[in-house]
């Protein structure tokens, strides 16, 4: 379906046009008026981004999420959004809760999704998070699914297993960032994720 289509039928609370208007870049001055006043003063969330790049950023974010809730339930997973835009509006103060959450054998599992479009994890041989995100998913015993787009690969890990180092400054982030460390193990092909997903997540369900 077509992003239009996916956003009609999730019923995001976002009108619908100015999520179009920016998916497609055509953004009017009304548009980009209301995005200000809303995130604007955002400094610490935005980076070094404007205000129309984060919100572009953001609602990728939601139709990615939206899609993986869709391809969960359909290989047999009870999957809903968990994080606090899961209405998909933009919100002044959001919390950082994890995106997903799945039931596994009667087990509650949180996830939290990342994207790579640039080959950036393989290259690198880690994944990094900004400010709180690392401390926040190891309290709530998170799984971190990172979706490699440039290589057709994922991976999910247990962040509270991961080996994990600091970065007082991170300079992408301008702000400090914890750096997971990967390797090629970690990933698996998209073309194989439902039996690789399913033997991660009956997995990690046995051990909570």
């Amino acid at each position: 379906m077509s992003i239009e289509e996916l956003i009609t039928k999730k019923e995001w609370d976002e009108d619908i046009s100015l999520c179009m208007h920016i998916f497609n870049d055509e953004i009017t001055n009304e548009d980009e008026e209301y995005v200000k006043s809303l995130l604007e003063t955002a400094y610490h969330r935005r980076d070094n981004r404007s205000s129309l790049e984060y919100a572009c950023d953001l609602m990728i974010g939601w139709v990615l999420e939206d899609c993986i809730v869709e391809l969960l339930n359909m290989e047999g997973y009870e999957t809903i959004l968990n994080s606090a835009d899961r209405d998909r509006k933009i919100l002044t103060k959001p919390k950082a809760d994890s995106d997903l959450k799945i039931m596994v054998d009667g087990e509650e599992i949180l996830i939290e999704l990342v994207n790579d479009f640039k080959g950036y994890w393989k290259r690198n041989n880690k994944v990094d998070l900004r400010d709180n995100k690392y401390a926040n998913l190891k309290d709530e015993n998170s799984l971190l699914l990172g979706i490699d787009y440039k290589y057709s690969e994922f991976f999910i890990l247990d962040v509270s297993k991961a080996e994990a180092r600091y970065i007082p400054f991170h300079y992408p982030f301008r702000k400090p960032a914890y750096s997971l460390k990967l390797d090629k193990n970690d990933f698996y092909s998209l073309d194989d994720a439902s039996n690789a997903l399913s033997n991660v997540l009956e997995n990690y369900s046995k051990n909570l």
